[in-house]
């Protein structure tokens, strides 16, 4: 070292913890709480909420926007915000989310509903009523595929 006495690392600041919960079945879903992810697979990443069991961030509950890699998102040792999904007390589960409002998926809120007609707006003029699919008894799909 250079100088010594002097770390060259930034300042740690351990997670709070909140003191009520000891264990995962103290959380209910809907919690918003702090963790520190602990390990990165590769459909999403693990966190410690202070329970003595990590709770899994699924890929998909990561972000507000498409991620195609977990280390998009997080490293090892971030602190995070979470929000307790489901806690499975029987497989010792705990599904957690990191998306700004959990419940939303990414992307359905534009997407139309199955059978409605919709409005596009081509670019070169008037707007264009587009009908969804919707699989019938004996109905065929575009792709060849008959429904029975």
């Amino acid at each position: 070292m250079k100088k010594a006495g002097r770390d060259p690392r930034a300042a740690f600041e351990p997670p709070a913890f909140r003191d009520d919960l000891q264990k995962p079945s103290d959380l209910m879903p809907g919690m918003v709480l702090e963790g520190v992810v602990t390990n990165i697979v590769t459909f999403g990443a693990f966190g410690d909420v202070g329970v003595h069991q990590d709770g899994l961030v699924h890929l998909s509950q990561m972000a507000d926007r498409y991620i195609r890699d977990p280390n998009e998102a997080v490293k090892v040792g971030q602190t995070v915000k979470v929000t307790v999904q489901s806690v499975d007390r029987a497989r010792g589960r705990i599904a957690l989310s990191m998306k700004s409002e959990p419940g939303a998926s990414g992307g359905s809120a534009s997407r139309p509903s199955a059978g409605r007609p919709t409005t596009g707006k081509p670019s070169a003029g008037k707007p264009v009523a587009v009908t969804l699919f919707e699989p019938r008894k004996g109905a065929v799909a575009p792709n060849g595929i008959r429904f029975t």
